[in-house]
């Protein structure tokens, strides 16, 4: 709106590297780069890590992601680019259930870090970080770094008083083939993750209710 650009019910919400602070009711997206919009030798990477992060956190508040790629001037990519691009969509591989033909929750999650800076290299987020999606009666809760004391993730507002949801019936952990220890009770669901991770950055939950 301050642009003088934008017009609800006309056009399509665009934050030129920014995000929304919470969801917002129309679509909306992000215009964003791996490092300078145009190719520069020994520029920074926006790092795979930060870059699902970010995806994550604008799937969660109802936005678009679209991500520019700096291409040299013989139209290929440099090898960093290259890598970054593979580890994205090796993370997309085993999570992108959580990701594709999602909706928003009715909250988009849980944590201190609401928004990632406009120019960031590396992640702030830790494990007390969550962000949520649904699908049909299926909620995901991207846990947003591996978790360090006890391997123990909690969701305080997945708790039984929460009148939104139902009971907890299922929890699993996308990539991971065994179960998973858990539990639902007045501080939230708590969840406990196994030895090895599933993948390499955001680890996605898969909750199922009774109701």
């Amino acid at each position: 709106p301050w642009q003088g650009l934008y017009k609800d019910g006309m056009t399509t919400l665009d934050f030129e590297r920014g995000k929304a602070a919470d969801i917002r009711k129309e679509p909306w997206q992000t215009d964003d780069s791996m490092g300078p919009w145009g190719y520069r030798k020994g520029a920074d990477y926006m790092s795979a890590d930060a870059t699902i992060d970010k995806l994550i956190d604008i799937v969660s508040k109802n936005g678009n992601m679209l991500l520019n790629v700096p291409i040299m001037a013989d139209g290929t990519l440099d090898e960093e680019t290259t890598k970054i691009l593979k580890e994205i969509g090796q993370w997309m591989a085993v999570n992108g259930e959580a990701i594709y033909g999602t909706r928003p929750f009715y909250m988009f999650g849980e944590g201190k870090t609401n928004e990632i800076p406009h120019h960031v290299i590396e992640s702030p987020y830790n494990s007390k970080d969550i962000r949520y999606t649904t699908k049909g009666d299926v909620l995901y809760a991207m846990v947003l770094d591996w978790p360090k004391n006890g391997r123990q993730v909690m969701m305080e507002h997945l708790s039984p008083g929460n009148a939104r949801i139902g009971a907890v019936a299922n929890v699993r952990l996308i990539g991971h083939e065994g179960e998973l220890e858990w539990r639902q009770f007045g501080d939230g669901l708590e969840v406990i993750f196994p030895e090895e991770k599933p993948c390499e950055f955001a680890y996605a939950l898969e909750i199922a209710f009774t109701n």
